[in-house]
C-alpha cells in the first residue's frame, strides 16, 4: 500500500510486532523512576520523545498486553499517562468469570470543573469500582460519561456513574446498535460472569445523542470530539485532548491487538485513521489493548489493507468460504494479541461483504 500506510525505514520482511521492528524497552524496576521522570518531562518540555512514549506505554498497570494485566478482583487502578489524563486498563481477553469482565479500557480526564469519563466497564459493579478509582485521583464531580461504541465490556457500568450525577453521551448510531444487540449481550454476561457479578446491571439510558464534531467544555478543559462515521462500527467516535496530546481513539485503532471488523466500513475506517494521524497525537488509547502512539494508527491501516487485499484475492480465485479462514492468514500480524480468536472472524465477514459486492455491481 502507499501513502500514510507506508512505513518509512521498516523492511517489508519484518513482521508487524517483530522485536526487530521496534527497539526493545527494558521492563524492570526502573519503571518507577521512569514514571516520575516522564511526569516531570510533561511539565518541563511539553513534548515527549519516542523513547519516553514507549516507556510510558509499557509502565506497569497502564493497559493490556504491553503492561501488567489488570487484576480480576479488588480495586481498580488508575494510571496517569499525561497530566490529568488517566487510564484504567483492561485485560486482553474475552469477558469471563476469571477476569470479571474487566477487558475494556476506561479513561478519564480531569478538568477544573470536573471529570469526563470515556467508557464504563462491563457491569454496575465495575462502574462503581471505576468511580472509586476516580476518587483516588480527584474529588471533582464526574460530569460526563462518553460511551464510545456498543461493546459489552464498555457500556454496562454507566448507570453507576449516572447515579453519581454524570450525564451519558453516545453517538446516535452507536446507541441504536446498543439497543438492538446489547440486551442479548447482557444475558450472555449474566451467564458468563454470574448473577452476583452482574447484580443491578442494565442497559444505560443515553442523556445526549452525539452527531457531528464538537468541542466539549463541560469540565473546563476543551476536548475535541470527532465523529468518524461508520469507520470501525456505526457511530465511531474519538476524543482528542490538545493540551496533553492524548487521543482516546475508541474502536478505530489497533495497538498490536486485532479487533473485530464485522460492522466496519473499511474505506471510512482508512479515512478516519488518516484524519486521526493528522492530529499527531503523542499517545493513543484504544478501547481494547495497550497504550500506543501515532505509529499504531498507520499499523491499523496496514492490517485493514492487508485483510482486504488477501480476502479479495481469495474471492476472485473462487476459494470457498469454508477454506477462506485457513488461506486468509496474515503472517505479518500473527504476533498481535487476539490474532488467533479474532482474525478468522474478520476473514469470514470480509469474504461475505466482498462476495455480496460482486452481485450488486
Amino acid at each position: 500500500t502507499t501513502g500514510i500506510w507506508h512505513s518509512k525505514g521498516r523492511s517489508p520482511s519484518v513482521p508487524e510486532g517483530d522485536p526487530k521492528a521496534v527497539p526493545p524497552i527494558r521492563a524492570d524496576s526502573a519503571f518507577a523512576t521512569a514514571r516520575r521522570l516522564a511526569r516531570a518531562r510533561f511539565a518541563a518540555v511539553g513534548r515527549l520523545s519516542a523513547a519516553a512514549l514507549l516507556t510510558l506505554a509499557l509502565l506497569p498497570g497502564v493497559i493490556g498486553t504491553a503492561a501488567r494485566p489488570a487484576r480480576a478482583e479488588g480495586p481498580l487502578t488508575a494510571t496517569e499517562i499525561a497530566p490529568d489524563v488517566f487510564v484504567i486498563g483492561g485485560q486482553s481477553a474475552d469477558p469471563a468469570a476469571s477476569n470479571e469482565g474487566r477487558t475494556g479500557n476506561v479513561a478519564f480526564v480531569v478538568g477544573p470543573a470536573g471529570v469526563l469519563v470515556w467508557n464504563s466497564g462491563t457491569s454496575r459493579r465495575q462502574g462503581e469500582a471505576i468511580a472509586a478509582a476516580i476518587r483516588t485521583r480527584t474529588d471533582r464531580p464526574i460530569r460526563t460519561v462518553i460511551l464510545s461504541q456498543a461493546a459489552q465490556d464498555l457500556v454496562f457500568g454507566a448507570t453507576a456513574l449516572r447515579d453519581r450525577g454524570a450525564r451519558i453521551l453516545m453517538h446516535r448510531d452507536a446507541e441504536a446498535t446498543m439497543r438492538t444487540r446489547c440486551g442479548g449481550c447482557l444475558a450472555e454476561l449474566q451467564r458468563l460472569l454470574g448473577d452476583d457479578a452482574m447484580a443491578g446491571t442494565e442497559l444505560p439510558p443515553v442523556d445526549e445523542r452525539l452527531d457531528g464534531n464538537r468541542t466539549l467544555a463541560v469540565i473546563g478543559r476543551d476536548l475535541q470530539l470527532l465523529d468518524l462515521g461508520q469507520a470501525a462500527a456505526p457511530g465511531s467516535v474519538a476524543l482528542h485532548d490538545p493540551v496533553s496530546g492524548v487521543l482516546l481513539a475508541g474502536g478505530v485503532v489497533m495497538v498490536r491487538q486485532v479487533v473485530e471488523t464485522r460492522d466496519s466500513d473499511p474505506a471510512a475506517w482508512q479515512r478516519a485513521l488518516e484524519r486521526l494521524s493528522a492530529l499527531a497525537p503523542r499517545l493513543v488509547v484504544p478501547d481494547h489493548g495497550s497504550v500506543g502512539t501515532v505509529a499504531d494508527l498507520a499499523a491499523s491501516g496496514r492490517y485493514l489493507a492487508a485483510l482486504e487485499a488477501r480476502v479479495g484475492q481469495l474471492v476472485r480465485d473462487g476459494v470457498s468460504l469454508a477454506d477462506a479462514s485457513a488461506q486468509g492468514r496474515l503472517p505479518a500480524f500473527a504476533s498481535w494479541s487476539r490474532y488467533e480468536p479474532v482474525h478468522g472472524h474478520n476473514v469470514h465477514h470480509t469474504y461475505l461483504r466482498l462476495e455480496r459486492s460482486l452481485f450488486t455491481r
